[in-house]
């Protein structure tokens, strides 16, 4: 891939980021100062669970991802299983492809952690 292609690549991934309308008003605040949660919720006139579920779920994929790489697979288990109750459709491989990344391996790093702990990695 050249270096066009490659810019063009990551203009995609920046734009699916911030597809949602209410991302970019998220953005806005967080560049101004660090908030919490609640805090992003009241500046962007979202509910606090909508504001923090994306998130949320990303880190509890991601947490169960890391066990697997740790061999901790019944905690591995749990925290996915934590995650299924909450939303039972989650799929990491999808989502993985919306983010930039500083290292080209890091979402094959994430799959093969939920690998290891013998959990669905949505492809």
């Amino acid at each position: 891939m050249d270096a066009k292609q490659a810019l063009f690549v990551e203009f995609a991934a920046v734009t699916r980021a911030i597809g949602n309308p209410h991302r970019p008003a998220i953005l806005e605040c967080l560049a101004q100062v660090e908030r919490s949660f609640e805090g992003l919720a009241e500046h962007t006139d979202l509910t606090i669970a909508n504001t923090s579920q994306h998130p949320q779920n990303l880190r509890r994929a991601w947490l169960a991802a890391a066990l697997g790489h740790l061999g901790d697979l019944a905690e591995a288990q749990a925290v996915w299983a934590g995650l299924m109750a909450i939303k039972p459709d989650f799929r990491m491989a999808p989502r993985l492809a919306r983010f930039g990344y500083v290292w080209p391996e890091d979402p094959a790093l994430k799959l093969e952690g939920l690998v290891k702990s013998a959990l669905p990695t949505g492809e």
